[in-house]
């Protein structure tokens, strides 16, 4: 049995031998093949590249983000610092104020003679609810 001549193609016009095109066939394939094989190589080595730069940045923002918390964090420590400083004054004073008040609300209530006034007479003017001086 011989192998009838097919026609290649109605473009390449006579007939090829069945042989040689199942040769070219595989050929052709394995030309498409590899040829998307390293544009998909090519596209894999291009995203490596882009990530590689996208990660670079993101770890350049990182070390932006750290240093940037620890200028804050110090100037959180220096003002918490003198916000202490300031209560501490704060209350030293209150105290102090509070015992001299104390002190002098004691001396205006002591009579010449040493002994207390009663608070009703040392405590001013009596108004009554209704906003009046009392009788």
């Amino acid at each position: 049995m011989t192998n009838p001549k097919l026609p290649v193609s109605e473009y390449a016009g006579g007939t090829g031998d069945p042989l040689k095109l199942t040769t070219m066939t595989a050929k052709a394939v394995e030309k498409i093949g590899d040829g998307a094989a390293l544009e998909y190589e090519a596209v894999a080595d291009k995203l490596e590249a882009d990530a590689k730069v996208i990660a670079d940045k993101v770890r350049e923002f990182a070390k932006g983000l750290r240093e940037k918390a620890i200028t804050a964090s110090q100037a959180v420590a220096v003002f918490t610092d003198k916000a202490a400083d300031v209560l501490e004054t704060v209350r030293s004073l209150e105290a102090k104020y509070t015992t001299d008040f104390q002190a002098a609300q004691q001396q205006q209530i002591e009579s010449d003679d040493g002994k207390p006034i009663p608070k009703f007479l040392g405590g001013g003017l009596a108004i009554a609810a209704n906003g009046r001086l009392a009788d």
